[in-house]
């Protein structure tokens, strides 16, 4: 409920630190001075134990930890040659590799800042993102990546675990480790500047909610360079000294998991909707010793969390955001309930004011935005993060997330309209595949849907049709304004859809509609709607 306060365990003291807006707070024992630390000091115990799998050609390949070791500290050696120096800024944007993971520990150990890019971002994107954090090394995908064997590392007479170790804790814990750039859905990308503490501290806080031990084999098919896998992959990996497993495309993770039988996996729900297709099709295709089902990045439906919950998978669900490292609440692995996000994580507080907005305090607060102050001041109050989600308080305090306050609209009748809960309710529907509600300024909401050809009965199939899907466009509709009566019968009047239309084409990143973790960039589809010739109203 709104105004309510969940206090979270673990919080001391706070103290002001840099940037000036932000208020860290002291951390439970467990929580290592940074990933990279924990990563040499595990190095010490376990060096011969398997680590890193991943495909070359035809055949998996892996590493030891001391193998990884060996590579990290060529890649030390390398910036160093390079005179890369701590605080210094280098520049990724490549595919997960083996050469992202060295890259990224030898970063933290020497104290350098790790701007991860996604690769896939346009040209004009990373080129502007890049200039803006003037990087002393950059590595791109054209560059044309080493393609790593599994005899292939670097060799180096020793890697000297214990003193990389001391170097990495010698690095302030509160200093900048990463900037990852924002999806950018209503603006140009920010950069978020997250310490080792915001890393180190949220991935202890992501394993207090959903366990996971040396035991434990992760597929990997996210991309580093977003903070759900940085964090919830990448570092829960390193923290427990389990073994993950690169997979570069979906297909390569369902090879993978029948080659190497995975226990854990973490998908977006676009993937997981994917996976319980794979499992309606094939039950236990990923394994038998797939155990947990992690999904963030947006909300799973309740008809997903059945399916996969049916196949002995119910998901995991948190919610974050890149400026929080990103876990703010999640279900505890076990206890998992459909319809919510969970509780606060270790370490966190959170509260909802009274227009409905969630902020967030805790050590994964980020330090701010790269060199943009302004923006830094309007989200950080005090040590508290505007998270610029709307949300709700369950009884059984569990939260609930109802979309981004900026996609909130006004009709011209002056009723405001949420349109995320109403995209997950008809969402539902086995007809549609994506369904965007648009209505800003007009007299009600019009539902636009890119339907599952698939699904459809073959009556309302029409190869004389101009759409893409060769559909009935007007008989599909009309049929789906009937299909959503029930649906729609509980909700006020003014969120009945006044018009159903078909989407042009399928969004996707590749036309920039959608970013990368599948959030609606909603002006730009209103924006190219009307360059199109296709009305909003009736």
């Amino acid at each position: 409920m709104k105004g309510r306060f969940s206090i979270g365990i673990g919080l001391a003291t706070c103290c002001l630190r840099r940037f000036g807006f932000m208020v860290l707070l002291d951390l439970p024992p467990s929580v290592p001075h940074s990933v990279a630390h924990a990563f040499w000091e595990l190095v010490q115990h376990r060096s011969g134990s398997l680590a890193l799998w991943w495909p070359n050609q035809d055949r998996w390949c892996h590493w030891t930890w001391g193998q990884i070791a060996t590579g990290v500290a060529q890649e030390i050696h390398r910036l160093s040659e390079l005179g890369v120096r701590r605080g210094d800024r280098v520049v990724t944007a490549v595919p997960n590799s083996p050469r992202w993971i060295l890259r990224d520990i030898a970063c933290h150990t020497m104290g350098i800042i790790h701007v991860t890019l996604d690769w896939r971002v346009p040209q004009s994107q990373l080129e502007e993102c890049i200039a803006r954090v003037q990087p002393c090394d950059v590595v791109v995908q054209q560059d044309g990546l080493q393609e790593y064997g599994e005899d292939d590392h670097p060799e180096l007479a020793t890697w000297k675990a214990d003193q990389w170790a001391k170097a990495a804790q010698q690095v302030d814990v509160d200093a900048p480790a990463t900037i990852i750039f924002t999806s950018g859905t209503t603006s140009r990308p920010k950069g978020v500047v997250l310490s080792h503490r915001n890393l180190a501290s949220n991935a202890c806080a992501k394993l207090d909610a959903s366990p996971q031990t040396r035991q434990d084999l992760r597929l990997n098919v996210l991309p580093f360079s977003h903070a759900f896998a940085r964090t919830c992959e990448l570092s829960t990996w390193i923290l427990t000294g389990g073994q993950l497993a690169l997979c570069p495309t979906w297909e390569h993770m369902v090879a993978g998991a029948r080659a190497i039988r995975p226990t854990v996996i973490n998908l977006v729900p676009y993937q997981a909707r994917q996976l319980a297709d794979l499992l309606d099709q094939e039950p236990g295709a990923l394994g038998p010793q797939l155990r947990m089902l992690n999904v963030g990045g947006a909300a799973v439906e309740q008809d997903l969390f059945e399916r996969l919950a049916a196949h002995g998978l119910p998901p995991v669900q948190g919610y974050g955001l890149t400026e929080a490292s990103p876990c703010v609440c999640a279900n505890r692995y076990g206890q998992q309930l459909p319809g919510g996000v969970g509780k606060p994580v270790r370490g966190t507080v959170v509260r909802i004011d009274a227009s409905g907005l969630l902020w967030v305090r805790g050590p994964q607060v980020m330090l701010g935005y790269w060199q943009d102050p302004d923006a830094t001041a309007a989200v950080l109050d005090a040590g508290w993060l505007n998270t610029g989600d709307l949300a709700t308080q369950r009884e059984d305090g569990h939260y609930v997330i109802h979309g981004r306050a900026e996609d909130r609209f006004t009709l011209s009748t002056g009723l405001q309209v949420y349109p995320g809960e109403l995209e997950r309710v008809l969402s539902q529907d086995p007809w549609v595949e994506q369904c965007v509600v648009l209505g800003e300024g007009q007299p009600g909401i019009s539902v636009w849907v890119w339907p599952k050809a698939d699904q459809i009965p073959p009556q309302y199939h029409c190869p004389a049709s101009e759409h893409a899907l060769q559909l009935d466009e007007a008989a599909v509709c009309a049929a789906l304004r009937d299909r959503w009566l029930e649906s729609c019968a509980a909700l006020p009047h003014y969120l009945v859809p006044r018009c159903i239309r078909f989407l042009p084409q399928r969004l996707s990143t590749g036309n920039n509609l959608i970013t990368a973790k599948g959030t609606y960039r909603r002006r730009e589809i209103v924006a190219w709607l009307r360059r199109r010739g296709l009305t909003l109203g009736d």
